[in-house]
């Protein structure tokens, strides 16, 4: 089952000063911020000892698309966009044309073999101030554009990360283990050799961001998949397979309880950003959904109160989901990688020590609350490893008995399919009811054929099929040289491509069968 980052829906214990409050125009785009905010801040934590350099670049590159994101201009209210006031109307599309040119900016800045990440996404739906619980309808995504070096410095790779709507749209593979084999498992997008010349256009990135920053019901995945990036390498999107596609990403599941956070979305991305920096799979794996998930229950360590009444139950429980889901993350990670030397043996027992301590300190914190009432469920009232509990003696009787000699052949009863041969018509009028009338003979004798063995007239009944179709209904042809052929003749009549080759194929497949 796959995991979110659960850290994006925090109470105070986890909270970090200085959240920009951004407008509340635009949910989706806020909801997005917190989420790069957490994960820069997190990044920023791992970056104090000292990790490889792949690490620090990716932690800069996240932190320019957090102040990207902030100083995005949020669209105009359901008010104010009615309302059409000229100045208010004019700045915006003045802050608008501004932030294009910074994104262009930034793009042709970017160094050979560098990355840059970008927000992206759309909204379909203005908010009203009046609102409490604003929905914009939108959906935002994630755009790595990695660009390539020496020789290739002028063709980029530009990569969609996407955990939600437009995800049809991405390479599907299914997983092939238990328990669930058939499971679809969904891959980034990742566009290979896009012109950097075309991703430096101003007019990219104002389509891109159009359906962004004016709302509108016509926004979608549809016209972000289907029309711009086909643009970026002028090539289909079923045709980007490439091998940086498999260096860098790796199929994950559909997340089942959707991705409102985009937690999960800013997880992958930084998986893709460190295998694109140069990490290995596994280096990347473990950074991303291992290494972030240790800072945040570091986080949450330090800030535990001492005393219970500084707690709540839902604060202690977030807890409990923290340590469990970096455990789970550890041991997933460890099952998927298992040659893999990376990270070294320690790490694993340094994650288990980390949740164990945590949750001791949880553990102190609800005995000594009094009154705090636990949101977790109370423990099973048995052992799970007592054999009492797993055995039940009254089934001991049928298991001695020896049923293998009760089996026999297995019969299944046959399925008999009525031939209906009343269906053929009495007469034809037309070279369309001819063809008509071969097929409904030709589904007849296949009845016929394949139920032989249950019906005991089926050769006969085959034998009037046919002298029926041949002397009762298809008319006889005309003479070639006969006078009035092209007059009388039923066969001369105009008759379609289609109608013939209809009339052919059948009459070839009575044959086959009867012949």
């Amino acid at each position: 089952m796959e995991h979110s980052m659960w850290w994006i829906h925090k109470p105070r214990l986890v909270e970090g000063p200085g959240l920009h409050e951004a407008p509340a125009s635009a949910p989706s785009l806020d909801v997005l911020a917190e989420a790069l905010q957490v994960a820069s801040g997190l990044l920023g934590r791992a970056t104090q000892r000292s990790p490889p350099p792949e690490i620090v670049e990716v932690q800069h590159v996240l932190k320019r698309c957090l102040d990207l994101t902030k100083d995005m201009p949020r669209p105009l209210l359901r008010e104010e966009a009615l309302a059409a006031e000229h100045d208010k109307v004019t700045a915006f599309e003045a802050r608008f044309h501004a932030f294009i040119v910074e994104v262009v900016q930034w793009v042709k800045q970017v160094p050979e073999g560098g990355m840059a990440l970008l927000p992206a996404g759309w909204l379909c739906n203005s908010v009203s101030k009046e609102e409490e619980d604003a929905d914009d309808c939108g959906h935002c995504v994630l755009l790595v554009l990695v660009r390539g070096k020496g020789e290739s410095s002028e063709t980029c790779d530009l990569a969609v990360v996407n955990t939600g709507d437009g995800l049809q749209y991405h390479p599907v593979v299914a997983t092939g283990q238990a328990p669930h084999p058939s499971m679809p498992l969904r891959d980034s997008l990742v566009l290979s050799g896009c012109s950097r010349a075309g991703l430096c256009s101003s007019a990219f990135w104002y389509l891109i961001y159009r359906q962004l920053l004016f709302p509108c019901d016509s926004n979608g995945p549809r016209f972000l998949y289907g029309v711009v990036l086909p643009f970026a390498n002028k090539k289909p999107l079923r045709v980007n397979n490439s091998s940086k596609s498999e260096k860098w990403t790796r199929p994950l599941p559909i997340p089942a309880g959707g991705d409102k956070s985009f937690a999960l979305c800013v997880e992958r991305a930084l998986l893709l950003c460190f295998a694109a920096a140069g990490l290995s799979k596994d280096e990347a794996s473990w950074w991303a959904t291992v290494r972030s998930r240790v800072g945040l229950l570091e986080t949450i360590e330090e800030a535990l109160p001492t005393e219970a009444s500084k707690t709540t139950p839902g604060e202690l429980a977030l807890v409990h989901v923290a340590a469990s889901a970096l455990c789970r993350a550890a041991a997933e990670h460890a099952q998927h990688f298992k040659s893999s030397r990376y990270p070294e043996p320690g790490a694993y027992e340094e994650v288990r020590r980390l949740a164990d301590r945590v949750l001791q300190k949880v553990a102190l914190l609800e005995e000594s609350g009094g009154e705090l009432q636990s949101a977790q469920p109370p423990p099973a009232a048995l052992p799970l490893l007592q054999e009492s509990a797993t055995r039940f003696e009254h089934f001991e009787r049928l298991v001695k008995e020896d049923v293998e000699k009760l089996k026999g052949e297995v019969d299944p009863p046959r399925i008999l399919i009525p031939v209906l041969t009343s269906r053929l018509p009495v007469s034809i009028r037309t070279p369309l009811e001819a063809a008509s009338c071969c097929r409904l003979t030709a589904q007849l004798l296949t009845l016929l054929i394949n139920q032989q063995d249950q019906i005991a007239h089926a050769p006969a009944s085959c034998f009037a099929v046919v002298a029926h179709l041949l002397t009762r209904l298809l008319p006889m042809p005309l003479p070639i040289d006969h006078p009035r052929k092209a007059e009388l003749c039923f066969w001369s009549q105009d008759m379609v491509y289609e109608t013939k080759a209809d009339l052919m194929r059948h009459l070839y497949l009575i044959r086959a069968q009867t012949s």
